[in-house]
């Protein structure tokens, strides 16, 4: 039996959800597991199961409404064993101001981020059924920003610290 190679996946203009970029535990989560989920339109996720992918479902939220489709996404800067990981995930935050790259340790406030949209390529990575699960390989998230920070971003902050988690004072 031949395996089934897998393709990488790419999908623009969707949105996150169940983002979990800082690796809190929680009922569904071990410890350190960062990872959220990826919309999908229907007609990419009948693409996506046919290429492999595991596709799951969100239950419709009133009658009306169809069931989501949705691919789990795992985020990984390090090993099991903390060794740093040979491709490191490329994540890249957009405002009004232009673009950054947001690291390991800045990851979690996406956690929080009021997200417009989002372009995506994950990896496959293959469960003991033979489905694919995504890796993430490149994101770029696109902010919506309220009135107040399009209108004063250009003002410097003061007397606050850079990295506020590193300030034993803060």
């Amino acid at each position: 039996m031949v395996d089934q190679i897998i393709s990488p996946i790419t999908i623009e203009d969707t949105n996150l959800i169940l983002k979990n970029f800082e690796g809190r535990a929680s009922e569904f989560n071990f410890e350190g597991a960062r990872n959220f989920g990826v919309l999908l339109h229907p007609d990419q996720a009948e693409a996506a199961e046919a290429d492999g992918w595991r596709v799951r479902w969100l239950k419709p939220r009133d009658e009306d409404s169809e069931p989501q489709p949705w691919i789990k996404c795992s985020v990984a800067w390090r090993k099991r064993n903390g060794e740093r990981v040979r491709f490191a995930p490329r994540i890249v935050l957009i405002t009004g101001r232009g673009k950054s790259s947001v690291t390991e340790q800045t990851a979690k406030m996406l956690d929080w981020a009021d997200i417009e949209s989002v372009d995506i390529t994950m990896n496959p990575y293959k469960n003991r059924e033979g489905v694919a699960n995504g890796y993430l390989k490149t994101l770029y998230v696109k902010v919506r920003e309220d009135a107040f920070e399009s209108k004063y971003y250009d003002i410097p902050d003061i007397d606050t610290p850079d990295e506020p988690e590193d300030d034993p004072e803060y």
